[in-house]
């Protein structure tokens, strides 16, 4: 799973496209504007309007695609837009908890629930429940549901089977 923040090779794609767009109508629109007869008196400005025409672009893209929205945005332990993963609790599995870290399959997550406001570390503040399948110590594929308790760091400080 990738890090919170990067994209996928699609929206990568697609802001080299936008930026080459936006490019070529920078460089057309400079083309255009050279072949005009210009006036004796006065200066050109069309080079400083096209730069704050892309600043603007600019703008409008890194507000749209790389500032975080959503319930929980601003909290280290959220859930994963994409499928809902926590990437800690999953760090965690592959590195502490399971024998065959390349087994692991996910199968669903709960939201990830605050339980207070500490600021202490080993101190649970989030808490979230995900049901997984890997392999066990014999090899065969088990189905487990736990509870993962996390810090204010993103530290998992608990983890408990799920009774349901």
């Amino acid at each position: 799973m990738s890090p919170p923040g990067l994209f996928s090779g699609a929206w990568e794609a697609f802001i080299f496209k936008l930026t080459k767009v936006v490019w070529e109508f920078y460089i057309s629109l400079k083309l255009n504007l050279s072949q005009l007869p210009k006036p004796k008196s006065q200066p050109t400005t069309s080079s400083g309007c096209a730069i704050v025409f892309l600043l603007i672009i600019g703008f409008v893209v890194y507000s749209v695609f790389f500032t975080k929205k959503g319930p929980g945005a601003n909290e280290i332990v959220h859930n994963s837009e994409l499928d809902a993963s926590v990437y800690q609790v999953e760090d965690y599995l592959k590195k502490n908890y399971l024998n065959d870290p390349d087994s692991y399959q996910e199968i669903s997550w709960s939201t990830v629930f605050k339980l207070n406001e500490s600021k202490e570390a080993g101190v649970p503040k989030y808490q979230v429940r995900h049901k997984f399948r890997a392999k066990n110590g014999f090899g065969g594929y088990v189905v487990e549901e736990k509870v993962f308790r996390l810090d204010y760091l993103g530290n998992v400080v608990d983890s408990k089977d799920f009774l349901q």
